[in-house]
């Protein structure tokens, strides 16, 4: 009778869900690219999850940070511009929510344009790096030379 019903079951039935999908590559003649173990590859949280939990946490505190850090960086750009501008306390929280819900907005309806967007933030970034570094050398050449500290390519002739 077992022997029955083991003849029944296909090949299939009882193959893991990885060796399955290897067979059916294999069908194809194509080769896996990507060869798991299990779940346990991608980091083990532990019989308690309190790793887990100490992840989400951390999302969320940098998300709220960022969020905060960039509100009071535009109110205290709005104090500076306006001396008399005394910021109320619910502005500050109003100010902290737009900024999240830009930051929302931008990655779910601007992510096509956010790679375009990063590499020209990049080429900017280092184009400024020199647009600051070239005139600072140059000044501080010329300044050490005023001061009679650098003397290259001069020679004091005697005489």
């Amino acid at each position: 009778m077992d022997q029955e019903k083991q003849s029944h079951v296909s090949e299939t039935e009882i193959l893991s869900v990885e060796e399955r999908d290897v067979l059916a590559l294999a069908r194809l003649g194509k080769k896996p690219i990507l060869k798991f173990q299990g779940t346990d590859d991608f980091g083990n949280f532990g019989d308690n999850n309190f790793t887990g939990w100490l992840v989400i946490c951390g999302w969320q505190a940098i998300l709220a940070g960022s969020a905060y850090l960039g509100g009071n960086m535009i109110i205290t750009l709005a104090r500076l511009n306006h001396a008399s501008y005394e910021p109320a306390l619910w502005q500050g929280t109003l100010v902290y929510w737009c900024v999240m819900a830009v930051a929302i907005l931008v990655n779910m309806y601007a992510s096509k344009i956010l790679p375009k967007l990063e590499s020209f933030t990049l080429v900017l970034h280092i184009g400024g790096f020199f647009a600051v570094l070239v005139p600072l050398v140059v000044v501080c050449i010329r300044f050490l030379r005023m001061r009679g500290l650098l003397a290259v390519g001069r020679k004091k002739r005697k005489g």
